[in-house]
């Protein structure tokens, strides 16, 4: 299916965004967005964070829900960023209070993870996240990548925050939400106020 034609991103558009963390991803879908590529759906995926991180959440939303009906068909390549979608629509719905919604966002981002319980398991921990690599780029005052490194980890914070209550990580450690979500709102705060 292809999406580039959305009356969502065509609507968008004619809002002119001046942050190229939004225009950017946003010219690439116009042109091309298929649900059959992953790199279209990363595309996609970024525009969504993008607009979350300054705040337009309504715009968020009607971005993650071009792909919400979309489902799992085996492919952990395309899955992956239509996750990463979900999460964000998880996240939208969870700030507004829709309980029902909520749960049915979380049901489908679980159910292609139940057979793979020591890939959830790894991905509940906080030492999957690319802290290393942000100090890393950070010290060398590459704060382009570091930023880059941050925003690519928002989903995995989200994917934290939303199935970690209840479950343990591969050290039979309770997911650590507190500290996934006060970084989640950290990166967004520096995201937004990068000048890059």
């Amino acid at each position: 299916m292809n999406y580039h034609t959305h009356p969502t991103l065509n609507q968008l558009e004619k809002n002119n965004f001046q942050q190229k963390m939004i225009a950017s991803p946003l010219k690439k879908c116009l042109k091309k967005l298929s649900a059959k590529s992953s790199a279209d759906l990363g595309n996609l995926s970024a525009l969504a964070y993008a607009l979350y991180v300054f705040n337009f959440k309504a715009e968020a939303m009607q971005v993650c829900e071009i792909v919400s009906a979309e489902t799992f068909h085996g492919d952990f390549q395309i899955w992956g960023p239509i996750e990463k979608i979900l999460l964000l629509q998880w996240r939208l719905q969870h700030e507004t209070g829709k309980v029902k919604e909520v749960q049915a966002i979380l049901n489908k981002i679980k159910a292609p993870m139940e057979r793979h319980e020591e890939a959830l398991k790894r991905r509940l921990s906080l030492n999957w996240l690319s802290d290393a690599t942000i100090e890393r780029y950070t010290k060398a005052g590459d704060m382009k990548q570091a930023n880059k490194t941050r925003f690519s980890n928002l989903g995995d914070l989200l994917f934290i925050l939303a199935l970690g209550p209840g479950q343990t990580d591969t050290d039979d450690n309770m997911p650590d939400v507190a500290t996934a979500e006060k970084r989640f709102l950290e990166y967004k705060e520096i995201l937004r106020n990068d000048k890059g």
